[in-house]
């Protein structure tokens, strides 16, 4: 009899966790920090109304035994996630990553004010950058990360593809160094957007 009303109880659970929905009227991003308790991570997710019920949750963890499995990072929960997907997508750890893109022929001003405007990105943009030293490219990030840490990465790439170019340069272009190089890059940047005109800008 025991077993039976155990059973019934543990369906009753997952059926509201598949069936039952959170209030969240559009997707919201959550951080759940390393360390944090299943107590304080319950709380949160009550608090970002990304849960209705913390009785439920709890119970559905406990059901399945992943108390001591919900993992860190940041996630991003779609408006009216269902129980099931947020314990799902906290116990496999699927964290949600921002991207922000910066074209070619993007100024470091122009670079800078992207960055500033993305809601995915904390704290203030370092002001004393060097002209060219950005790589244009897609960049995926956690959200709430630094503006420090993104451009950062930014010049670390843009120096690993200056380095892997300059390698492979003509040994006839009159260039003295890699500072010449990345100067000549960024003239043909700024006078044309066209691919099959910038062999002859740089001419």
């Amino acid at each position: 009899m025991l077993l039976i009303r155990t059973g019934i109880v543990s369906l009753t659970i997952l059926f509201l966790a598949l069936f039952y929905h959170s209030d969240l009227r559009k997707g919201k991003t959550v951080r759940i920090s390393n360390g944090a308790t299943f107590s304080g991570i319950t709380q949160h997710l009550r608090e970002r109304h990304i849960i209705y019920s913390t009785l439920l949750f709890k119970s559905l963890v406990y059901a399945m035994g992943e108390s001591h499995s919900l993992k860190s990072g940041t996630y991003f929960f779609p408006a009216r996630s269902s129980l099931w997907t947020i314990y799902h997508t906290l116990t496999t750890g699927q964290t949600t990553f921002a991207r922000v893109t910066i074209p070619e022929g993007f100024s470091v001003k122009q670079a800078i004010e992207r960055l500033e405007a993305n809601p995915d990105i904390s704290g203030e943009c370092p002001q004393d950058i060097q002209e060219g030293s950005l790589l244009p490219e897609t960049y995926f990030f956690e959200p709430m990360s630094s503006c420090s840490a993104l451009v950062s990465q930014m010049k670390r790439m843009m120096d690993r593809a200056l380095d892997e170019t300059w390698e492979t340069r003509d040994l006839n272009l009159p260039l003295k160094d890699k500072n010449d190089f990345l100067t000549l890059a960024s003239i043909v940047e700024k006078e044309t957007g066209i691919e099959e005109e910038r062999p002859l800008v740089a001419s």
